[in-house]
């Protein structure tokens, strides 16, 4: 599945609400076919750390949440967070424009 299909499973909560960072992650490691648990594991591969980053940065573009507290549902630090998001914008942006939001 593509990072669009992810975001649009995720679509469905902006309806009526904003979806929850568990939500997000749930989405994410359900889309990348790799186990939730991987979204606060502490590896650093690019197998672990994709997805981990995506999820990241869909979290603070969905939930509105704060770095501190992305990066502790995550098991990580708020800069871990930060870098998800900045590394990552670019592919949201191109998203969002893809599926008109």
């Amino acid at each position: 599945m593509s990072l669009t299909e992810c975001e649009l499973k995720i679509q469905y909560c902006r309806d009526a609400r904003l979806p929850t960072i568990k939500e997000v992650m749930l989405a994410v490691s359900t889309t990348w076919n790799v186990p939730y648990e991987w979204m606060t594991n502490h590896r650093r591969s690019p197998e672990y750390s994709t997805p981990r980053q995506i999820a990241m940065a869909i979290s603070r573009r969905l939930t509105r949440r704060a770095y501190p507290e992305i990066g502790r549902r995550f098991n990580k630090d708020h800069t871990t967070a930060l870098h998800a998001a900045r590394k990552y914008k670019w592919l949201l942006d191109e998203v969002e424009k893809q599926i008109g939001l």
